[in-house]
């Protein structure tokens, strides 16, 4: 959502955000779904092994991946809530005639 230059215009919808929004949230589920993937052949992997050290490292390592990738997630669906929000408030203003 972009302001026009005038004070008090009403925002408008700006569908290439609006899109690059959206992609960030698809390509974060996918990051996330990656590391969860990766923790999972980490901990099959490293399974069998006796050393204790080793494995809490390479778990440790996953589990922060897939934190990160849980972050990024999180903060592109907020970023696209917000324009679900404003998209809501356009049209809640258009059909009240206050465009």
């Amino acid at each position: 959502m972009t302001e026009q230059s005038e004070p008090g215009a009403p925002a408008r919808l700006d569908w290439l955000e609006l899109s690059e929004d959206l992609q960030a949230v698809v390509d974060a589920s996918r990051d996330v779904a990656t590391a969860v993937d990766r923790l999972t052949a980490e901990h099959d992997r490293l399974g069998g092994t006796n050393d204790a050290r080793q494995l809490q490292e390479a778990l440790d390592n996953a589990n922060q991946n897939l934190a990160s990738a849980a972050d990024a997630l999180d903060r592109a669906t907020r970023r696209l809530s917000e324009k679900a929000v404003a998209i809501v408030g356009l049209a809640l203003d258009a059909e009240h005639g206050r465009m």
